[in-house]
């Protein structure tokens, strides 16, 4: 997505009414974020994005297809892109020994803006 002064671009939309969708939820973003503007506190540190390779690792790499997916790698592609979430890793959340990649996974995730599952 590009936001100019009189101009926003959306790329990867299935149709017409996923681009409003967008359109919409930015509309709500910018204006709350307007509304809370006096209470933001800026962050100057860079956070790089999430690499498929960096969420494959975090993940259990049983690539046991509960996700609907061939491979944790090819699930991890798609969460990075944002067409997977990390709450369809069932496993992950599930099972308690891989309680330390579901928490390192959510850090990484929140540090950059992703929904996670809750706790």
């Amino acid at each position: 997505m590009t936001v100019q002064a009189r101009q926003i671009g959306a790329t990867r939309c299935a149709d017409e009414a996923e681009a409003r969708e967008l359109l919409d939820w930015l509309v709500r973003l910018i204006n709350d974020t307007w509304a809370r503007r006096d209470s933001i506190q800026p962050r100057y540190d860079e956070v790089p994005p999430l690499t498929p390779l960096q969420v494959y690792k975090l993940l259990p790499g049983t690539n046991c297809r509960q996700c609907g997916e061939a491979t944790c790698l090819s699930f991890a592609a798609k969460m990075v892109a944002g067409q997977r979430a990390a709450a369809e890793c069932s496993p992950l959340w599930e099972d308690a020994q891989y309680r330390n990649k579901a928490e390192a996974l959510t850090e990484e995730l929140l540090k950059r803006g992703y929904e996670v599952p809750a706790a």
